[in-house]
């Protein structure tokens, strides 16, 4: 913290340039009048600023940091105490372990030291978590008041969630849709009104805006067919430390080998669409981790365009095969890939901080995997702390001799 680490990049630039200056302008303004101001060039919904007008460590944006560095901290807590709520019978050292993980990933540190949103719609998302799993233990016919109670919560956290990124919008309808098949028709109505409730500051925050974003960011809102490849390349860059220890323990080629008729027809259409919507030109900014390492390369080495489209392809399709192997055909993995991929391509910018720490969360907290696959394992834990130690040192590595390059590439395009 006190050496200003901005291992993912952007996080310093990020809260001086843009998110300092729009908490000082919720600080000295009303509300209403904040959130319709041209100036607003967030992409995202206002929680975190309308939060931060009433921090009173907010002086001046060292005091402030310092604050928001505090409150970071209490989600590799939340992380171990869902971990340990859920997986009782696992090894509490192994669990505390685990929830530290989170502190290697890069784009966590740069969250939490440089205040970044992303980290009040991690938070949430895990209360949301943590109060949804005291469901399935209690009775909604013994004990109606108290599972209204906590169903309403476990809603209005993920609303939270919601209210500070657009993109946790699948936590609220998982947790919706989840709760209302499984009950009666008089918890449907209520349930409803309640979600109906929490859905009309987001009606109106959209109607003043004239989008699902500030009016300022709305030029973000594009159709960009290109960015399911990078959604792709993105999120199967963390199911790589999976795919190891299923090579290791020898169980890869029968889960590939369980793959239906069905799986195949829809890899067979989605790698057609990939093939169409490859990007053009080289990258450097706003495409995750992997195209832009193919677009240095190529730059560097002078490597032929075509020939890292293809790597890049080939690298695609078997992310997308992993997706297709490893995840449950279940209505929990579906909304957060449907959610995400339709996200992705409907912004200009996609950044790999938009998945991470977030996926790494999730795949212990939320995802269903196939029976072969079980995440809570010494292996799997293991392999994700090398992954991202690897992660780590890259990032700082990049960030304090390689990043010139990616500057020098890019001022060519």
């Amino acid at each position: 913290f006190y050496l200003n680490e901005d291992a993912a990049g952007g996080g310093k630039s990020d809260l001086y340039a843009q998110e300092w200056g729009n908490i000082i302008k919720f600080l000295n303004s009303k509300i209403s009048s904040a959130l319709i101001d041209i100036r607003d060039a967030s992409s995202r919904t206002p929680l975190y600023l309308i939060i931060n007008k009433f921090n009173p460590f907010i002086t001046n944006i060292e005091e402030f940091r310092i604050s928001y560095l505090f409150f970071a901290t209490t989600i590799p807590i939340l992380f171990f105490i869902f971990l340990k709520k859920n997986f009782k019978s696992a090894n509490l050292n192994i669990l505390i372990f685990l929830s530290c993980i989170l502190m290697l990933s890069p784009y966590f540190r740069t969250m939490s030291f440089w205040a970044d949103t992303e980290g009040l719609a991690i938070f949430f998302l895990l209360l949301s978590l943590i109060t949804f799993t005291h469901l399935p233990v209690l009775s909604y016919e013994n004990n109606k008041k108290k599972y209204y109670f906590i169903a309403t919560l476990a809603i209005f956290f993920s609303f939270l969630s919601f209210y500070s990124d657009q993109k946790y919008i699948f936590l609220s309808i998982f947790i919706y849709f989840t709760l209302i098949f499984k009950n009666d028709l008089k918890f449907f109505f209520r349930y409803s009104l309640v979600c109906i409730i929490f859905t009309i500051p987001a009606l109106y925050l959209f109607y003043i805006w004239g989008g699902v974003v500030p009016i300022e960011s709305q030029f973000r809102i594009v159709f960009s067919p290109a960015a399911l490849n990078y959604f792709l390349s993105i999120i199967g860059l963390y199911l790589l430390p999976i795919f190891i220890v299923l090579m290791i323990e020898k169980k890869i080629i029968n889960l590939f080998s369980n793959l239906k008729k069905s799986d195949l027809i829809i890899f067979l259409i989605i790698a057609i669409i990939l093939f169409f919507t490859l990007p053009e030109s080289p990258q450097f900014k706003a495409v995750g981790i992997i195209f832009k390492f193919l677009s240095l390369a190529s730059n560097k080495f002078n490597i032929n365009w075509t020939l890292t489209l293809f790597i890049y392809y080939i690298l695609n399709l078997f992310f997308l095969l992993l997706v297709l192997t490893f995840f449950k055909k279940n209505f929990k993995n579906y909304i957060f890939l449907v959610i995400y991929t339709l996200i992705f391509i409907s912004t200009f910018f996609v950044y790999q901080q938009y998945v991470d720490p977030l996926f790494f969360l999730l795949i212990f907290c939320y995802f269903n995997f196939v029976d072969p696959i079980k995440v809570m394992n010494g292996k799997y834990i293991g392999t994700f702390f090398l992954f991202y130690f690897f992660m780590l040192i890259a990032a700082v590595y990049y960030r304090s001799v390689c990043s010139i390059y990616f500057f020098e590439a890019a001022c060519k395009y």
